[in-house]
């Protein structure tokens, strides 16, 4: 059994997929399986990622149902005891699985992870994810006494950016396969209790688009452990290239 399940939802990304996997081969744990579904694209998306030769990769092939139920699926044929979620077009820094696999040995009996991360809105403008958990200082973890109160800008969990135990995710009920426009949204709701919040060196990269996941209620955001990576191992700026501010507020959403 693979330490982590990798759950990827692919629907006409050929211009992005490849990079995405990339990343994937990049990472320094490399104890997981790729689960990756193809949920009726139109484009060469499928000769994509079949050009890709590593038995890590489990590829199926369905029709178009949306992204929910394309996440459910997915999960329905993962073997790991943890799962993770990617999106066709984002990609993860080399560190991030051995980040999680750190939190999980660190925290054992939590039911689900996140990690903080970056959003591409240009090729020369990326910003930070914004919350006020990004104030504690580096290397502390700990509790989050309130998640919302951290998540009135950028939610701390997002889809790209997060782990769970499969069990729990199952007992949650998946994703709502009635919302189509920013899968997951109204899984925001509910009373928070603590979990677990880690805030280290280092980052994920997430670029694009939005989408929240949360629970069905309040019990989905119980059990939060998060390493909240800072991002200063990013690339440094090229010269040349205009400084990057994080001011403006991203609210893209994924239609498919």
């Amino acid at each position: 059994m693979p330490k982590f399940s990798i759950i990827i939802p692919l629907y006409n990304k050929e211009k992005d997929i490849a990079k995405t996997l990339n990343s994937l081969f990049l990472q320094t744990e490399t104890d997981y399986e790729i689960v990756l579904v193809n949920d009726g694209s139109t484009d060469n998306s499928e000769g994509v990622v079949t050009s890709f030769d590593d038995a890590r990769i489990r590829f199926f092939s369905k029709e178009n149902e949306g992204v929910s139920k394309t996440r459910n699926f997915a999960v329905t044929k993962a073997t790991s005891e943890h799962i993770v979620f990617l999106d066709a077009d984002d990609y993860w820094y080399p560190n991030h699985l051995e980040n999680l696999d750190g939190l999980i040995h660190s925290f054992p009996n939590e039911q689900w992870y996140a990690t903080a991360y970056e959003k591409r809105h240009h090729k020369n403008f990326i910003s930070s994810m914004r919350s006020l958990i990004l104030k504690k200082p580096s290397g502390w973890k700990g509790l989050v006494p309130n998640y919302f109160e951290n998540s009135l800008i950028d939610p701390l969990a997002w889809t790209s950016a997060v782990c769970f135990k499969k069990s729990f995710f199952e007992s949650l009920g998946g994703f709502d396969t009635a919302i189509t426009h920013g899968a997951g949204e109204d899984r925001q709701g509910g009373e928070v209790e603590p979990g677990q919040l880690q805030r280290d060196q280092k980052r994920h990269h997430r670029q694009g688009k939005a989408e929240h996941l949360g629970d069905q209620g309040a019990q989905g955001r119980r059990n939060l452990v998060s390493p909240l990576e800072l991002g200063i191992d990013r690339p440094p700026r090229q010269r040349g290239e205009p400084e990057q501010h994080a001011e403006i507020e991203h609210r893209a959403q994924d239609i498919e």
